[in-house]
């Protein structure tokens, strides 16, 4: 059975949802870029959706998913889980030629071309890609980066022979012609291999180098060229991890450590494909080490299931010759333990950690249901609630002598925070120091908004919170008045050590004792509010200073300093700049970078 409480606990992460009927079949795959936004779409406006979807979602009894890395691995699994699972409701593919594959041909002078298949021919194959015309980017991209030849045909060099026009508009290094050494262009179908498998860093961080120099010696167009490469790498370099043309079999290993929790993910590798996942907790000291808690787990683990090819790792396990000796004895032939730090192994790595990280999240929230309700429960006694307060809204005033004055609205959703739904005001009135003023503005503000059908702010409180004493209940109390509006609105207080003390009303305090659920609770929401409230004030007082000294340079006005603050993010950035990165951004020119730099420097030198 598909909840409310389950949808609203899907991540906002990329990823593939399973869904299954009561019998454990699969019938739908498909992949979204956040997970809990596409899943929530089936089940809200059912009228509006086709006879096709009416029908898929009647029939669904529980999801699952797996998180990816991004949008593109997301796409790449559905793929894999659709071949292997043909559920009812998914359009099937006929074949796979509709998949294209970057080849690196195998002749003494290499080419790179379409495939859209893979043969036993000695060439390289990446892939498969979703999109065609990606594919063909990235060839004409490497093609014109590396200078490759284009041409069909057997080289044999002859330094007579006149080279074709690419050789002539710098498209071709014309190997026909012996203008470069098989040696030569062999390191460069090096570097293409590197780029589309993913393995860029060295060649980016010569590109850099080589974008440095130019710039330092004036030359900004083929700094502009250098930096242009950079960027088409890493779009490039963009992982393709989740189908491989390797074939294999492989188990992934991840151990993650969180809190109390020593959690193992695995992933399973098979042809070459994703196909499946699973999160073990163990009965570990969280302070074991890593190697030893991964020894225990793969000596059991594969005690019991079949041992593929390859296991990869996510750390060095004790013993690893041991543990591959074992694992070869029960699969009689050679098993490899690698533990990657780059490339598509790695790539795997980090998705098996995300699911980790989920498995935990998700294992937490089951556990802290029961405690949370328990705590809401407590709160509705203890106050005399007509209701569960589901939706707590809890509001705070930061200021600093009446400078910068910001409040924050933080929301729990049936006990837990919920991010997604707080705000945060920053106050218009001419105030200064008077805190309950400004709380009545923001209050005003924010059911102002509510009656004017602002989606941010349609959801109602059951609860309402204000950080101080009866004062502040007073004042937020009359704006609810004046509005029309019937929430119960309470004041968190604190003692002299500014710690929570308890709850109050206008006349009394209730005196919730501190070794409950609900007073941990109300700690829980105090801190969070004061939390938000001093972030961003100090983000407002931070960005006011940093205007500031901007201001004061001769010649820059708001729109500079705009686009200086958008190129380089923080005024430390801006002051380690070069004059040459400095006249990149658009209006400095050589003059202006100078004073710039020189202001820069000794302002933050003095400080």
């Amino acid at each position: 059975m598909v909840t409310k409480e389950f949808l609203k606990s899907l991540p906002v992460n990329p990823g593939v949802y399973i869904m299954k009927n009561k019998d454990d079949k699969v019938i739908y795959v498909g992949k979204a870029k956040v997970l809990r936004n596409r899943v929530n779409q089936y089940f809200v406006n059912l009228a509006s959706h086709t006879p096709k979807v009416k029908a898929m979602v009647s029939n669904v009894d529980h999801i699952e998913y797996i998180v990816t890395n991004s949008e593109t691995e997301a796409l790449n699994l559905e793929c894999s889980l659709i071949k292997k699972y043909r559920p009812k409701y998914n359009i099937l593919l006929k074949d796979d030629k509709a998949y294209p594959y970057i080849k690196i041909t195998n002749e003494d002078f290499p080419r790179i071309l379409l495939a859209h298949r893979t043969e036993k021919d000695g060439a390289k194959y990446f892939g498969p890609f979703i999109s065609l015309y990606a594919v063909n980017n990235m060839i004409d991209s490497l093609q014109k980066m590396l200078m490759l030849r284009e041409c069909k045909g057997v080289i044999k060099p002859d330094i007579n022979s006149k080279p074709c026009l690419n050789y002539h508009i710098n498209k071709c290094n014309a190997p026909c012609c012996g203008k470069i050494t098989k040696e030569e262009y062999a390191k460069k179908i090096a570097e293409a291999s590197s780029i589309l498998s993913g393995n860029t860093g060295d060649i980016i961080k010569e590109l850099e180098s080589q974008m440095n120099t130019y710039a330092q010696n004036m030359d900004f167009e083929n700094a502009a060229i250098c930096r242009d490469k950079i960027k088409g790498i890493k779009k490039m370099s963009e992982k393709q991890v989740v189908v491989s043309v390797s074939n294999t079999d492989e188990d992934v290993v991840c151990l993650w450590k969180d809190d109390g929790n020593v959690c193992v993910q695995m992933l399973y590798v098979r042809d070459g494909s994703l196909i499946d996942k699973k999160a073990f907790f163990l009965n570990a000291d969280i302070n074991d080490e890593p190697g030893e808690i991964l020894y225990a787990f793969l000596l059991q683990y594969y005690s019991k299931f079949s041992v593929p090819k390859n296991v990869i790792i996510s750390h060095e396990p004790s013993e690893k010759a041991e543990i591959e000796e074992f694992l070869t004895g029960k699969r009689t032939n050679k098993v490899t333990i690698s533990v990657p730090e780059r490339g598509n192994k790695y790539s795997y790595i980090l998705m098996a950690r995300k699911n980790a990280q989920e498995a935990v999240r998700l294992r937490e929230q089951r556990y802290s249901r029961k405690e949370n309700t328990e705590a809401l429960n407590q709160l509705k006694e203890y106050l005399s609630l007509d209701s569960l307060p589901e939706r707590i809204e809890a509001y705070d005033i930061s200021n600093t002598a009446g400078s910068e004055t910001v409040a924050s609205m933080v929301v729990f959703t049936n006990g837990v925070s919920d991010k997604k739904e707080y705000r945060k005001f920053k106050i218009k009135g001419n105030i200064k120091s008077d805190d309950y003023a400004a709380m009545q503005e923001v209050l005003e503000r924010r059911f102002k908004r509510a009656g004017e059908k602002d989606t941010r702010f349609s959801k109602m409180p059951d609860l309402i919170l204000a950080d101080g004493g009866k004062g502040q209940v007073g004042a937020v109390k009359e704006v609810l008045s004046k509005m029309g509006i019937n929430v119960p609105v309470y004041g968190i207080v604190k003692d002299d050590k500014h710690r929570t003390r308890d709850i109050t009303d206008e006349s009394k305090e209730y005196n919730i004792p501190k070794g409950t659920k609900c007073f941990r609770l109300c700690v829980t929401i105090q801190d969070e509010m004061h939390r938000m409230a001093i972030t961003y004030h100090r983000t407002l007082r931070a960005k006011k200073n940093v205007e500031s000294e901007l201001m004061k340079i001769p010649g820059i006005g708001k729109a500079k300093y705009k686009a200086l603050m958008t190129e380089f993010k923080t005024i430390n950035a801006i002051a380690d700049a070069t004059e040459e990165q400095l006249v990149r951004v658009k209006g400095i020119n050589e003059s202006l970078a100078k004073n710039i730099s020189v202001f820069l420097k000794n302002t933050i030198d003095k400080k």
